[in-house]
């Protein structure tokens, strides 16, 4: 397993693999980024498949298409889904894959993880406090899943509007994590430029996608999930607050803490319930001898 070519062109990290088939005879996969690498570092057989990762889903997706060009056999790429299941994005190679869900993080979220997390890393008692009968991840996703309408609606309309960089403590609720649709839809439109669509289309679109859209794992994204959770942490039920102790300095949780947490959390046996495991198994049985998974 080598170290990243986060920083390479599709090109590059094309001819860096083929490079390396002189002297590792085994798998190469290929992800968009870090935190995908690191998922899978620890359900990998490093003398069996080498991962590579590269910055960019249109990266990822460009180097396979290069290696296909070039007949090199032994690559599988993974890449998150998206929004692509809901519009109708599909791929024509064998060799690239996608997440059950949006991403990684919300594939894990969405898995017992998310519970192993909450039992190490909050304070029970505010916890249950909080829940009562409800349940979290319900709570995240119903919330989370409006910032995935006006994402998926930005792309389908070609609306153009800016969600990066969204401050969700604007349009959440600190006390009940719910969220304020007004304020979002607000805080999108300021976060945008050169808005060709006024805030009632926007409101009135979200109302259609709440009743055309039924599963909110198709539009939560893990991302946005992490900045509700991390929320809830800070503000109700965390262990982890501002203090000051014998000049030792503690700090809250931040967005990679808490996905490092749930990685570390994450088992094989969960990762084995999804249909991109059965899919990476799969392409191991139509590739001869190549393997990704150690287990």
């Amino acid at each position: 397993m080598t170290h990243p070519a986060m920083n390479s062109s599709p090109s590059i990290l094309a001819n860096k693999i083929m490079m390396l088939r002189s002297s590792f005879k085994g798998s190469f996969l290929i992800v968009e980024g870090d935190t995908d690498y690191r998922f899978f570092e620890k359900f990998i057989d490093s003398t069996l498949c080498n991962v590579e990762s590269i910055r960019g889903k249109d990266n990822v997706i460009k180097t396979t298409r290069i290696l296909g060009k070039r007949d090199f056999k032994g690559t599988l790429a993974i890449v998150d889904a998206d929004l692509d299941y809901l519009l109708g994005f599909t791929f024509n190679s064998a060799n690239l894959l996608r997440t059950d869900t949006c991403d990684f993080e919300s594939l894990m979220l969405k898995s017992p993880a998310l519970e192993k997390l909450l039992t190490e890393k909050t304070d029970r008692t505010k916890l249950q406090k909080f829940l009562g009968t409800r349940n979290i991840r319900e709570i995240i996703t119903n919330s989370a899943r409006y910032v995935g309408y006006i994402r998926y609606l930005s792309i389908k309309k070609a609306w153009f509007l800016k969600i990066q960089g969204l401050k969700f403590r604007k349009f959440i609720s600190k006390k009940t994590l719910e969220i304020k649709i007004q304020d979002l839809v607000s805080s999108v439109i300021s976060n945008s430029t050169n808005i060709q669509v006024s805030y009632s289309q926007i409101c009135s679109e979200i109302q259609k996608s709440e009743k055309q859209i039924s599963d909110p794992w198709d539009v939560c994204n893990g991302h946005d999930l992490i900045e509700i959770l991390l929320i809830g942490y800070h503000e109700i039920f965390g262990k982890h607050i501002f203090r000051v102790k014998r000049n030792v300095h503690y700090t809250k949780l931040e967005n990679d803490d808490l996905i490092a947490y749930l990685r570390l959390a994450y088992e094989i046996q969960y990762f084995k319930q999804t249909n991109l495991y059965n899919s990476i198994k799969t392409w191991e049985s139509n590739s001869g001898n190549y393997r990704i998974l150690s287990n």
